[in-house]
C-alpha cells in the first residue's frame, strides 16, 4: 500500500455533463480518474462523494512523475492559481493519462470480442458439420 502525498480534484463542465478529475501523486507516480457527475454538484455533494466512494474509484496505472515539489513564493503561487482557474487546459495531463487508460481498455475489449467471435464461429461450424452428418445418415 503506497502513501499518497498529494491529491487534487478538478470539477468542470464537459458538455452536456459536469465531470470531476481526481489526480493523486505518490512517490514519483501520477494517477488520474475521471468521474461524471451529471448535474452540477454542490460542494456538499462533492464532499459526500469523496467520503463515500473515493475508495471505489478506479485510478489508472501509475505514470512516472518527474516533477519535484519545491517551495514557491506565495505571490507567485497565487498568480499560478489564478492562471489555472482561468485556463481550461490545466487538466491536460490528467486527461492524457485518462485517454491512455481508455485506449488500453479499448484494446482489451477488442481482443476479448475477437476471441468471443472466433469461439462462436467455431461453434457454428461444428453445428453445421453435425447437421450435415445427420442428413447423410438418412434419419
Amino acid at each position: 500500500m503506497s502513501i499518497f502525498l498529494r491529491g487534487q480534484l478538478t470539477v468542470f463542465f464537459e458538455s452536456p455533463y459536469w465531470v470531476g478529475v481526481f489526480e493523486r501523486w505518490s512517490e514519483g507516480t501520477f494517477q488520474a480518474c475521471k468521474v461524471t457527475f451529471g448535474a452540477e454538484p454542490s460542494t456538499a455533494e462533492v464532499y459526500d462523494f469523496l467520503m463515500r466512494q473515493y475508495k471505489d474509484l478506479s485510478f489508472c496505472e501509475g505514470v512516472a512523475d518527474d516533477v519535484t515539489v519545491k517551495s514557491i513564493n506565495p505571490k507567485r503561487l497565487q498568480r499560478a492559481i489564478h492562471r489555472q482557474t482561468g485556463d481550461p487546459d490545466t487538466r491536460s495531463k490528467a486527461q492524457a493519462v485518462i485517454a491512455a487508460q481508455y485506449e488500453v481498455a479499448k484494446l482489451i475489449r477488442r481482443k476479448t470480442a475477437r476471441e468471443r467471435s472466433s469461439i462462436l464461429a467455431d461453434a457454428r461450424f461444428e453445428q453445421k458439420q453435425a447437421k450435415k452428418k445427420q442428413k447423410k445418415r438418412g434419419h
